[in-house]
């Protein structure tokens, strides 16, 4: 369930007693956020070197918040330009600082839920909502209280992204459901052949669920992208992986029945100028 609430405070002195509202959007701590996927660039530059680096970014925050009924007296009205709740029955809120918390609507959105993982970037499998037809709801961005199974999890940050046919949530990290992306081959000995560097690279991830019961997968990982027509990236091994050429996106969907471990590898080929001084594939 996904539950709308606004916080409401009262400044002007005196108590509003028994007063109906109309909210309107016109006037506008363990991080539990799957990472986003990032691109791998590749260029050229003679006079500086550049790791990258692949830490986790701290990506936008999306959940769902269920909490109990104003909500129950609420209806909604949509104009052009903004939507409005109108809270029929009456209410009542102190004068002061401390900030009223009222329930404004109850949804019960379409949900999926899978597990993910970037590997590439960490080594940490989430589960995930997948909300669909979210585009009716009239969300807003704002801060979530997150539960799950009757648990709280934490805070979190709703952010619909305009273009997106569904919304997915992060529910948090799911621990029994392990991965791990190593480096099986990097040809550090570069083959010459002219004026012509060759590198090749392999990298192999693991998946285990030691769940009772299987789990849908989706893991994704990525291969450099040339910015520069002097440098060739070539994809070699995927097993079986979906390919985004412009971001160089690997992306697989699987279901991994429980106790069982899969392995995936991926791999490329990168030439450049033997003189050229190529950012972006570390040391």
């Amino acid at each position: 369930m996904l539950k709308f609430r606004a916080e409401l405070s009262n400044e002007t002195g005196m108590d509003w007693l028994g007063v109906k509202l109309a909210l309107s959007t016109a006037i506008p701590n363990e991080r539990v956020s799957a990472p986003l996927f990032r691109e791998w660039p590749l260029t050229i530059d003679d006079s500086i070197d550049i790791d990258m680096d692949l830490s986790p970014l701290d990506a936008p925050m999306y959940s769902m918040s269920s909490i109990g009924t104003t909500a129950d007296f609420t209806h909604v009205q949509s104009s052009t330009l903004a939507v409005e709740y109108i809270i029929d029955t009456p209410t009542s809120v102190p004068a002061g600082p401390t900030p009223l918390t009222l329930d404004v609507q109850e949804l019960r959105p379409g949900c999926v839920y899978e597990h993910f993982a970037i590997p590439n970037i960490d080594e940490t499998v989430y589960l995930r909502a997948k909300l669909t037809g979210w585009e009716a709801l009239n969300l807003l961005p704002g801060t979530a209280t997150l539960q799950f199974e009757k648990n709280y999890v934490g805070e979190t940050r709703l952010a619909p992204a305009a273009g997106e046919p569904d919304l997915l949530l992060s529910l948090g990290k799911d621990k029994r459901v392990l991965v791990q992306h190593k480096s099986v081959k990097r040809d550090k000995n570069k083959s010459f052949l002219g004026n012509t560097v060759k590198q090749d690279f392999l990298f192999e991830i693991t998946l285990q669920n030691t769940k009772t019961g299987p789990v849908n997968l989706i893991v994704e990982s990525g291969v450099p992208v040339s910015l520069n027509k002097e440098i060739e990236v070539k994809l070699g091994e995927t097993t079986g992986a979906k390919l985004d050429t412009a971001q160089g996106k690997l992306s697989w969907g699987l279901t991994l029945p429980a106790g069982e471990i899969k392995k995936l590898r991926y791999g490329f080929e990168v030439k450049y100028p033997k003189a050229a001084n190529v950012v972006g594939l570390g040391d």
